[in-house]
């Protein structure tokens, strides 16, 4: 079984503690580093994947939403939030973001006792890894680094990683489940991850519509052309992530073959020898 993250190395020299919460930029400083490719961190495997709500108290407070992404021995809270309610004065009002990423041994310590489970999936081993989560983060960190409560909120920062990480799967993920009134998930004529992540996209726009009208024009534009540029260079780069990851999974399968080989051949070359050795003993002998 590979080692927690925590564990690693590198964790340590970039100081990632249990129950710590870290901005986004030292986060991807720690996982880009010469520590973390040493350590493979790129390699683990994300299994488990749940979109979680802190609910709010409408319309003066809305809801907190955030992704909690399990591994071997860890889970992670990605999140952003606000360090003021500035940008609730309209969409084109600019406030500044704060996304963070909380590392626990301990799925349980990431959530609220009244946070609710919105959505959940299950990964197979090697299909989403942490190297593809540095990679989405990596670009909207400095192309969406701006909050707004009704557009580049916390909202949008879920649902879009949520749809990133499970077009990585596609039609490997396992077990998902919706806890939404009115959506029905796990069949194949029903909501899939994907399909549940524009919708709940659509809907913020629909909001954002109809509160603001066509003063919301031009935030709309951003907003979908933002998302459209991330989400389309985190496909292509994916693409050849997952194209190198799998032909490093080859040449170790590989490597692996030929060294067992190698290992069997060793052995019968000594037993050989040793049969070889003894025969002339009990010659001389006699």
């Amino acid at each position: 079984m590979n080692p927690s993250i925590l564990d690693l190395p590198s964790a340590h020299k970039h100081k990632i503690k249990d129950k710590g919460q870290i901005g986004v930029k030292p986060f991807l400083n720690w996982t880009s580093s010469i520590e973390a490719k040493v350590d493979c961190l790129g390699d683990q495997s994300i299994l488990e994947m749940a979109w979680w709500k802190t609910p709010g108290s409408p319309p003066v407070m809305p809801s907190h939403e955030y992704i909690v992404l399990k591994l071997n021995s860890v889970a992670l809270r990605v999140e952003r939030d606000a360090t003021s309610w500035a940008s609730a004065l309209g969409p084109n009002f600019r406030g500044q973001c704060k996304d963070t990423v909380t590392v626990s041994r301990d799925d349980r310590d990431l959530r609220g006792k009244n946070d609710e489970i919105v959505a959940s999936l299950r990964f197979p081993q090697s299909v989403a890894l942490m190297s593809y989560l540095t990679l989405l983060l990596d670009f909207i960190f400095p192309m969406a680094k701006f909050y707004n409560l009704y557009t580049f909120n916390c909202w949008w920062f879920a649902a879009f990683l949520w749809r990133n990480l499970a077009k990585c799967g596609k039609e490997k993920i396992l077990d998902f489940t919706v806890l939404m009134e009115g959506i029905v998930s796990g069949r194949d004529d029903a909501m899939d991850p994907i399909r549940f992540s524009k919708m709940m996209h659509d809907q913020q726009l629909s909001m954002l519509q109809r509160f603001y009208g066509e003063t919301a024009s031009s935030a709309k534009n951003q907003f979908n052309l933002v998302s459209g540029v991330i989400e389309l260079a985190f496909e292509r780069l994916f693409q050849s992530y997952r194209e190198i990851h799998a032909s490093k999974a080859m040449f170790e399968t590989q490597m692996k073959s030929l060294r067992r080989e190698f290992e069997d051949r060793l052995r019968a070359s000594v037993e050989e020898q040793l049969r070889s050795s003894g025969g002339s003993q009990t010659k001389s002998d006699t």
